[in-house]
């Protein structure tokens, strides 16, 4: 996984990499309240574990390797969507 990642940096190197932290119990309420609109199948209780593992499985080498560069910049995600989108604005205003 590095090697893709040195490979894309050298492309395109990436001044700051925003990683949006929340905790699973928050995800899977979350996908579970969107289940209960969407009307999808897969947003059941287990479904939405696996995909979470899945994502931590493969976000945590990239995580790793920006947090290494000092790149990373973890955004607490858990509020609402204005509060998160403050956070972000603040910490890209910051970083210009």
């Amino acid at each position: 996984m590095e090697s893709v990642l040195v490979k894309a940096e050298m492309i395109q190197e990436s001044k700051l990499v925003l990683f949006f932290d929340v905790s699973e119990k928050v995800l899977v309420d979350r996908c579970m309240k969107r289940g209960e609109t969407s009307g999808r199948a897969d947003d059941n209780i287990e479904t939405i574990k696996k995909r979470l593992h899945t994502f931590n499985n493969a976000t945590a080498p990239v995580v790793d390797y920006y947090q290494k560069k000092n790149k990373l910049v973890r955004i607490v995600a858990e509020g609402s969507i204005d509060d998160i989108f403050k956070v972000v604005q603040e910490t890209l205003d910051k970083a210009v």
